[in-house]
């Protein structure tokens, strides 16, 4: 009597037809021996149809699971974009984005800095909805190492259309969202411990609107004396700031005496020349 193997019993490869043996990716299998039968015809010829991209009835050739390669190309060119009559600059981004980087079979990833502009065209809550899509793109998708400053981009984008609270919950699941480094003012900042999360370049703490009084009591006096600029003479330097300014032949009188005064120091030097 015959023994069973057990291995054989589970195996698909007397069940399903030879040209199914390398096919991956295909749990329903058993749909795909059937498609040219009779009475499958139809239903196949409306699936098709209902994909769209043809203009005649249309099956797929025998022994084939998935759709043919020139037949995804041509669909995917006559995809419509989910976003439609883009009206800011970020929306225009956001199409940009998908024509870039979600192309047919393309290779092309994002890099950090794509991310960072997204960050940077923010002007309303929506935008910042996109930004926050495109932050997903880059971690989840594309797998981006984010780099050091790019929480200092997100938290400045949530401020600028008033979504501190945005910027709070991600604090609070940095490392998840993909954030590696947190600067320590602006941690400090959402938590509440500080009102500023950045000094700018002139000396002031951001946001301006929430540090009013500190800015004004860091502001200095001026300096008495300020640096010559490029072109102004010593003696027009010297003339206090209240003064009223020289006129053109003032001007020309002060350039003929120093004019005067240099050809003095060369005839000086050399005696001997006339």
């Amino acid at each position: 009597m015959l023994r069973k193997d057990g291995v054989r019993l589970a195996s698909l490869r007397y069940r399903r037809p030879y040209w199914m043996m390398h096919l991956q990716g295909a749990d329903n299998w058993r749909i795909y021996t059937l498609q040219h039968e009779p009475e499958h015809q139809r239903t196949e010829m409306l699936y098709q149809a209902w994909l769209g991209g043809l203009d005649r009835p249309y099956m797929r050739p025998a022994c084939t699971a998935f759709q043919p390669l020139w037949l995804q190309k041509k669909r995917h060119s006559l995809r419509l974009p989910e976003l439609q009559n883009p009206e800011t600059a970020m929306e225009r981004f956001v199409l940009d984005w998908h024509e870039k980087f979600f192309s047919f079979r393309g290779t092309l990833r994002p890099t950090v800095d794509d991310l960072h502009t997204a960050f940077d065209l923010v002007e309303r809550p929506l935008d910042l909805s996109y930004a926050i899509l495109i932050l997903g793109y880059c971690r989840n998708k594309n797998d981006i190492h984010f780099a050091k400053d790019t929480f200092l981009y997100f938290t400045e984008a949530c401020l600028r259309v008033g979504r501190k609270d945005a910027a709070s919950h991600a604090l609070s699941i940095h490392e998840k969202l993909g954030f590696w480094h947190i600067d320590s003012d602006i941690r400090k900042y959402l938590e509440g411990k500080q009102t500023w999360y950045k000094m700018a370049a002139d000396g002031k703490f951001l946001p301006l609107e929430e540090n009013v009084e500190l800015n004004a009591s860091r502001t200095t006096a001026p300096s008495t004396q300020a640096p010559l600029d490029a072109g102004q003479s010593r003696e027009t330097s010297q003339i206090p700031k209240g003064s009223p300014a020289l006129s053109e032949e003032d001007e020309l009188l002060a350039l003929q005496r120093e004019l005067e005064a240099l050809e003095a120091e060369e005839t000086a030097k050399s005696p001997g020349k006339k």
